[in-house]
Formats: C-alpha cells, structure tokens, sequence
C-alpha cells in the first residue's frame, strides 16, 4: 500500500509539474485583398516595315479580391509569444495589368482556385484587461489568378490569363479584444514574395508567357471575429527521456 501511494503521488507531482494552460483564438473572418507583380519583364513581338522585332518590356500587375479566412492563435502559460496560423480562400475581381507596352484593366470572367496560407508566431502586448496587440511574423504562400474572356465578334474571342503564385514572408499587425470565450480582430497584414512563379496570356497582345525577374507584394486588411478556447492540459516524460 505505501509504494501504490507513494506511486500515485510520483504521479501527481508529474502532472502538476508539467501541467500547461493554453489559451486558443480561433477566427473567422474577411478581406480585401490587393497583389501586386511590382518587378518583371516580357518579351513580345512588333511589326516594323513587315519586320519582326523583338522587344523587352516591363511586366506589372495589381490583382484585386476579397474573400473570408480561418485562423488561430495559441498561447500557452499566459506567455506572450505564441503560434500563430491562417487560411484564407478569395475571388479576384480584375487585374490591372502593363506588358509589351500597353496596359489594359480586365474584369474576371472565370472561377478560379486563390489561397493564401501564413504560418508563424505571435507576439501578444497587453493593453488593459480585454485589449491587445500583437504582431505575427509567418512564411507565407499566395495563389491569384485572373482570366477574363469576352466573345469580341461572332468569329473570334478574346482571352487573357494573369497569375501570381509566390513564396515570401508576411508581417501581421492586429489588435485584439477578448472578453472570455469571444474574440474578435482587426488588422492589416503585409507580405513579400522575392520568389515567385508569374504567367500571362493575351490573345490580342502577342508577347512571351515567360516573364521573367519578377517579385511581388500583398496588401490585407481583415476584420475577424471568433471564440477564445482555454484549456489545462498535462504531460508527462516516458522512461528513457523521451
């Protein structure tokens, strides 16, 4: 009897020594969203005296969406840097492209598959009882894309195609409030993409769909609202440290 107890005390220690409370917001919110291929070039084709010259270019292109995100913070033993994670899922409106010397502002016609995920950690401020601020560093990854198509007579149609998908970092800057089990956000979040995948297409501008040299950025501001999930876990080591 004296080692079950002295066993089930061991036990008690561990848990009480390991114990952890975390503190979840989970969001649910939505935003606008603005792209922009701010670095690029192109080659395309021009007609001279019935020569074909070849030419480079820049290459711009601003997308613009709005579209709804998941997402959550985790803090764990009220300490202020925690994780930090979103999802979001958009439609692109138009893109506002410049290539071969001509810019053109095209509507969206098409549905098309637009993501962004960032992934990181969040420091959180204090500000009173209920208020905070926080800012996130994340790796982050954006897919847009844009295609527009229009019957231009009864023989022929035009078709354009714009996509973006790039790799980067992204800075979010929000304020929160949490008044126990709600929570709600506001914020702007800024990402950079010095790697980036870029294609273009337009039947009525002959140019390359090589563009090359190309960087982006992306612009969000967001409102969310969610719940605050607390809880208190415990965990204990197994034998051979592991």
């Amino acid at each position: 009897m004296k080692k079950l107890l002295s066993f089930i005390f061991c036990v008690s220690l561990s848990f009480s020594a390991f114990a952890l409370d975390s503190i979840t917001d989970v969001f649910l919110g939505g935003f606008f969203n603005y792209s922009n291929i701010f670095k690029g070039s192109v080659e395309y084709e021009k007609q001279i005296n019935y020569d074909t010259n070849y030419y480079d270019s820049d290459y711009r292109a601003a997308f613009k969406a709005a579209g709804g995100s998941i997402g959550c913070d985790c803090f764990f033993n009220q300490f202020p840097l925690g994780l930090y994670f979103r999802v979001g899922f958009m439609g692109v409106s138009g893109v506002d492209r410049t290539a071969a010397d001509k810019t053109v502002n095209l509507e969206n016609t098409e549905i098309n598959f637009n993501t962004f995920v960032d992934v990181g950690a969040v420091y959180g401020y204090n500000i009173g009882q209920y208020f905070s601020l926080n800012v996130a560093p994340a790796v982050s990854m954006l897919l847009v894309t844009s295609e527009y198509r229009t019957l231009k007579s009864l023989y022929s149609t035009r078709a354009t195609e714009d996509s973006l998908l790039g790799f980067g970092l992204t800075a979010d800057l929000y304020a929160k409030f949490r008044y126990k089990y709600f929570v709600a956000s506001a914020g702007c979040a800024a990402s950079f993409y010095p790697v980036t995948l870029v294609s273009s297409a337009d039947s009525s501008i002959n140019y390359s769909t090589n563009i090359r040299d190309t960087m982006a950025y992306n612009l969000r501001p967001y409102l969310s609202v969610g719940v605050s999930i607390k809880e208190r876990s415990a965990s204990t080591f197994g034998a051979g440290g592991n």
